[in-house]
């Protein structure tokens, strides 16, 4: 997904755990048509020549937006399958190391909001502490 208007430019994977699900105007769903890993689209559209290149088509109006014609014609270099195999090789795990974080920060986050107001009111004790 891709933020097309307001915001421009902030991206995102959807994984299959969130779908279905529904956008707005404001957002472009970017499909791959060939097999190849998403992360690496996704390292593309965040480069600084790809972006200077998008919001370049960037029209002000009362909220600026970029149009899904701007995204469709956009240029982008495509490796061959060595190319995308070594890509993933050395960027998945790194990629899949940030979703673990990512799940465990919000387990601790829920943990800690259900914690903390109990801990606060004295209604849980944690031990060696006084």
């Amino acid at each position: 997904m891709f933020t097309i208007a307001g915001s421009i430019g902030r991206f995102a994977i959807t994984t299959n755990d969130i779908l279905p699900a529904n956008t707005n105007q404001a957002v472009a769903i970017i499909r791959i048509k060939k097999e190849f890993s998403p992360y690496y689209l996704l390292c593309l559209l965040k480069m600084r020549e790809t972006m200077s290149q998008l919001l370049g088509n960037v029209v002000e109006a009362v909220q600026a937006n970029l149009s899904l014609a701007s995204i469709r014609n956009l240029s982008i270099i495509i490796p061959d399958e060595s190319g995308i195999k070594l890509f993933d090789s050395v960027l998945d795990p790194i990629f899949q190391k940030n979703i673990s974080n990512n799940s465990q920060i919000q387990t601790i986050s829920v943990l800690r909001d259900t914690l903390l107001p109990k801990l606060m009111k004295g209604e849980v004790r944690v031990k060696g502490f006084n």
